[in-house]
């Protein structure tokens, strides 16, 4: 897979945050994984006084649920200037950092008790190592990490077109690599994965995998920092 800059991310991101939730909406699978990723997190989630980093936004959804339930201990990491900013209107003491979380990300260690990376955030990240090993970084010891990705046991050709082939331009669905379970969208990518490289990528970064679920289109973890 190829590697792009973050001024590729933020551009692609910029580009889609006006029609996110609409295209999230034509897709029914992608829709009712949305809906059972939120009752997992909620279910997870016990003490409102914990500190909480999202990672990647987007318009937000996940902000929306974790305010309405009472969190308010919430920091954000975003590469979209414009996701940021619609989550900053609608939003109030949440704090909000434009960052490739590809890199170091500005917080100490052993900070979180939770880590949320939820949605197709993964999926669109070509160097998940990197920003896993910073998840463990500024987890507190015995922190938790809630990590969500598209399935690659789900993906279809089908599904592909009648999902990314509906981005707006200048974002154009360029090729689906069945062999990869990767859709290459301009210059960005989207890889889906399996549950062992899900596994795979969690370990080596020096959590502990505490549980994978299954839920039709998509996969959610929690990994835990021992």
């Amino acid at each position: 897979m190829f590697k792009y800059s973050f001024e590729d991310v933020e551009k692609f991101w910029n580009n889609v945050s006006e029609n996110l939730n609409k295209f999230q909406h034509l897709c029914p699978q992608i829709e009712r994984f949305h809906k059972y990723e939120e009752k997992f997190i909620m279910h997870t989630l016990k003490n409102k006084n914990s500190d909480i980093l999202d990672l990647g936004c987007g318009t937000g959804r996940i902000l929306k649920l974790l305010k309405e339930n009472g969190f308010n201990r919430i920091s954000v990491v975003d590469s979209s200037r414009i996701m940021i900013k619609i989550c900053r209107n609608n939003f109030d003491s949440i704090i909000f950092i434009q960052k490739d979380f590809r890199t170091k990300l500005p917080f100490k260690e052993n900070f979180f008790e939770f880590v949320i990376l939820a949605g197709s955030t993964l999926n669109n990240i070509d160097k998940p190592d990197l920003v896993f090993k910073e998840v463990y970084r500024v987890l507190d010891k015995n922190g938790k990490f809630i990590v969500s990705c598209f399935n690659a046991d789900f993906m279809t050709e089908k599904l592909v077109k009648s999902y990314y082939g509906k981005l707006p331009k200048p974002i154009e669905l360029k090729r689906f690599d069945k062999k990869t379970k990767t859709v290459y969208i301009g210059n960005l990518f989207s890889h889906w994965f399996n549950e062992n490289e899900l596994k795979d990528l969690i370990k080596k970064s020096g959590l502990k995998v505490d549980s994978i679920q299954k839920k039709g289109i998509g996969l959610i973890a929690i990994a835990k920092k021992v």
